[in-house]
């Protein structure tokens, strides 16, 4: 049996779970494409877009109460009490509203801004969306940031760059200390610690909206539902389509996991065709990169593994075939030796009789493959092994020159091989003891003449004998 290899690459533990025989593979197409730059988006398609990957449908009633709802928000901004503010009071005061008008509880992976809209509950990423989008309806120069772990926003004032923590309502530059309250000669303070910021990066408004979607898709993930997971992935990849290279490189990781996890679990399943078969759709929507190559280089040994020892070599060459331009030179090679070598076993297997399996080896060796050196030690071990079959075959049956020549044959083929020595020497070790005890017999009964005539026969058949030549020595004196 083939060892089958696991994928390189796994993101997540997966449980195993019963997939049918008969795959519904998740589409890999977007579920929406906008085709606008980041810096056409206005502040309602910031919101808009955002409700897009929280899936609200945008012709729901969900949808128009959702607009409404951002909408009583903006107008909040646009009084002209609130326009009279400095900056830096407005990007406060935003804070403010979002908090006194619509956010209740934060709720870690509540990233749908839909959902926010209807209940009040937030995380980082659907209350920083909101705060953006109501930073720019009051004019104010405001930017995401992500980390690995948080998102939040930062504002420009008078030159200066100040974050925004949009998961507190005092979160505005935060790890400062602020006044909350004056009462006589106490006074109460507060201050809001700069929390999860190492490692970020500004991005893009089109890249900050799809956190949305990336979120959504790792909580899919989490519950094995790939169905969503996947095309959400792909949403999120299409998105961010034209913004710069970190961006569109870690989009592409949002999308590797759930597709790669979903090539995974059908591997678990015993399900390799239909790995290869994914990644193949995969890499023929959004091309190849090093963590598909390496899925694929393992789905693709495993199903080859599979089908070779189950015999359907015919279903093993296609998948070579189907993969041929995916695959590096190495791999090829690899997967011919062993659909080659298990091939040739199979054949092997069905012969009875082991001069026509040592003639079709020796054919075997006719095939390119051959070339390849751990092939061409295979074939050699298989050749010596009905060589070595057939000289113990005759010397069994007491035919010791036929047991020599075809062991004389073996070496022509295989010059110094041991093991054939080994077969050729013991035939006639086996050859001199039946002669040695024949003789004996008659020579202890004192027939010398018939003793002799056994000898010389023997030494006829095996002249190089030291063992007959010595009982020669010794018959010739008790005569």
């Amino acid at each position: 049996m083939k060892k089958l290899f696991s994928a390189f690459l796994i993101f997540l533990f997966l449980p195993l779970l019963c997939i049918a025989a008969s795959v519904d593979f998740p589409s890999i197409e977007p579920l929406f494409i906008s085709e606008k730059l980041s810096s056409e988006y206005s502040p309602l398609q910031i919101i808009e877009d955002s409700l897009r990957f929280s899936g609200c449908s945008e012709n729901s009633l969900e949808w128009q109460n959702c607009v409404e709802k951002y909408n009583s928000l903006q107008s909040k901004i646009l009084d002209s009490v609130f326009q009279n503010l400095s900056e830096s009071e407005k990007a406060q005061k935003i804070l403010s509203i979002m908090y006194e008008n619509l956010l209740v509880q934060y709720r870690e992976k509540q990233t749908r801004l839909d959902v926010m809209f209807q209940n009040g509950t937030y995380n980082c990423v659907s209350s920083s969306l909101l705060y953006m989008a109501l930073a720019k309806s009051a004019g104010l120069s405001v930017v995401g940031v992500k980390t690995p772990s948080h998102a939040f926003c930062s504002v420009f004032i008078d030159g200066e760059k100040i974050d925004v923590e949009t998961t507190n309502p005092l979160g505005f530059n935060p790890g400062r200390t602020q006044i909350l309250e004056k009462n006589g000669n106490s006074t109460r303070y507060a201050v809001i610690p700069k929390k999860n910021y190492s490692n970020r990066r500004d991005v893009s408004i089109k890249t900050f909206i799809s956190l949305v979607g990336a979120n959504l898709t790792s909580f899919y993930v989490e519950k094995n539902d790939y169905k969503n997971a996947v095309p959400m992935g792909a949403t999120v990849l299409c998105f961010r389509n034209g913004e710069n290279e970190f961006e569109i490189s870690d989009a592409k990781e949002v999308f590797d996991v759930p597709a790669l996890n979903f090539s995974v679990l059908l591997e678990k399943q015993g399900l390799y065709a239909d790995s290869v078969e994914w990644l193949l759709k995969i890499i023929g929507r959004y091309g190849i990169d090093s963590k598909i190559q390496i899925s694929l280089n393992a789905a693709a040994n495993n199903a080859i593994a599979d089908f070779s020892n189950k015999g359907d070599f015919a279903s093993a060459d296609q998948i070579l075939e189907n993969c041929n331009d995916f695959i590096s030179a190495d791999f090829r090679v690899q997967a011919q030796k062993m659909i080659f070598l298990s091939r040739t076993q199979a054949e092997l297997d069905k012969f009875r009789n082991d001069e026509e399996a040592l003639d079709f080896i020796l054919q075997q060796y006719k095939n390119k493959i051959a070339a390849e050196k751990s092939v061409r030690q295979t074939l050699d071990k298989w050749q010596e092994f009905y060589w070595v079959n057939l000289v113990n075959t005759q010397t069994n049956q007491k035919n010791y020159q036929q047991a020599s020549k075809i062991a004389d044959d073996g070496l022509k083929s295989m010059p110094n091989n041991q093991n054939i020595k080994r077969a050729k020497s013991q035939a006639w070790l086996n050859h001199d003891a039946e002669i040695h005890n024949k003789m004996a017999v008659f020579a202890n009964n004192r027939q010398y003449d018939k003793a002799m005539e056994i000898l010389e026969q023997g030494l006829a058949e095996n002249p190089s004998s030291i063992t007959l030549q010595n009982d020669k020595k010794r018959l010739e004196r008790m005569r």
